[in-house]
């Protein structure tokens, strides 16, 4: 009969995405920055500053960016010249990281229409539903020609800075403060969402299986299993994901797995040669033994089973006293043992094998 059961040992080293935090700093500007004929991006504004192990802890790394900026663009509001015509289609924003990367927030043409208009608020976020266009009008834009996500995993510390940006004279834009949002994570090396072993009895094979939801900097897995949970042999190797933000499956199969007790568990690996663990599993496989005919009333009997490799037999009477330890191999998957001194009685047949016995009562009545 088939027999199965998960075990669960130890701590779970592979420990989730965690210590998330979010932290706004804002730039706020006592008269309005006023830019006017700069060209696209044209002018850089005084950046927003995150400061390790203060905003966030030294090893995070940045998951979400967003941006608001409150602004106008009338004649004659924030700086001179005073006349011209508001031009909205010459405005333009894009975000630079520490690092550099920018993403630009609204292209040149994003905006459209001459008329005047009082200060709104842009909040530009991965979690809108379109980009803005025609008159600017306050509310939660995607970003017109950019993508924010590509900030994913990138250090948060340093200066972030907008880059503004009019691309014609005598109408300026003028800003009077700007935002930037960070949300970050601890880049622990994957988020795991379950690690199985399961058997596959008409195979007689074990099936692994496990799930991510994330993974920072992954090189690879291997499989391990051990009979005594000291000694842990490697006996597959899978090749992770690198830095991936949604979930990944994996599978594998131990095609030769042992009788008894069998313990699994993940080993993960970074580029940097760091390693950790999973939670162990076990799997338990009974070598499903029969002996035929039984009752035996001739000199041999013959012993069939699934696993019979490498096995050790003897034969013990009520007392305890071994009476045969020798088989021979019939057909595959069949043994056959010689009885022809053996009286009228029940004994008991052990087979064993590196870990695991079995026994099976043999009732001899020739």
């Amino acid at each position: 009969m088939k027999q199965f059961y998960s075990l669960m040992i130890g701590v779970v080293l592979f420990a989730s995405i965690c210590s998330a935090q979010t932290v706004t700093k804002t730039q706020n500007f006592s008269t309005s920055f006023t830019i006017d004929g700069t060209g696209n991006y044209g002018a850089s504004l005084t950046p927003v500053n995150f400061v390790s192990g203060v905003d966030f802890a030294v090893t995070d790394l940045v998951s979400e960016v967003s941006v608001s900026i409150n602004f106008n663009k009338t004649d004659g509001s924030c700086g001179n010249p005073a006349s011209g015509y508001s031009y909205h289609s010459e405005t333009s924003f894009r975000l630079v990281s520490p690092s550099g990367t920018f993403v630009i927030l609204a292209a040149p043409g994003t905006w459209s229409g001459g008329a005047n208009i009082s200060p709104v608020t842009v909040n530009f976020t991965t979690t809108a539903a379109f980009a803005p266009s025609g008159t600017p009008v306050s509310g939660n834009f995607l970003t017109n020609n950019g993508n924010l996500a590509v900030y994913q995993g990138e250090n948060a510390f340093g200066n972030w800075t907008l880059q503004a940006g009019d691309n014609a004279g005598l109408d300026p834009l003028c800003i009077l403060s700007y935002s930037v949002t960070l949300s970050t994570f601890n880049p622990l090396p994957i988020e795991l969402e379950f690690f199985d072993a399961k058997l596959d009895d008409s195979e007689r094979m074990v099936l692994l299986d496990w799930e991510t939801a994330s993974e920072f900097n992954n090189d690879y897995f291997q499989l391990e299993k051990s009979l005594n949970l000291y000694d842990w042999e490697s006996f597959k190797q899978l090749p992770g994901q690198g830095t991936k933000f949604s979930p990944s499956t994996y599978n594998a199969v131990d095609e030769n797995p042992s009788i008894g007790l069998t313990y699994y568990r993940l080993k993960q690996t970074d580029f940097n040669g760091a390693y950790s663990f999973s939670d162990i599993r076990s799997v338990y496989i009974s070598p499903n033994i029969f002996v035929f005919p039984n009752p035996i009333q001739g000199n041999s009997f013959m012993i069939r089973g699934k696993q019979l490799k490498g096995v050790q037999t003897k034969l013990f009477d009520n007392s305890g006293r071994v009476i045969s330890s020798k088989h021979q191999q019939v057909s595959p998957g069949i043994l056959g043992m010689d009885i022809s001194n053996c009286e009228n009685g029940i004994y008991r047949l052990e087979l064993k094998w590196a870990n695991h016995r079995e026994y099976v009562s043999v009732n001899i009545q020739k």
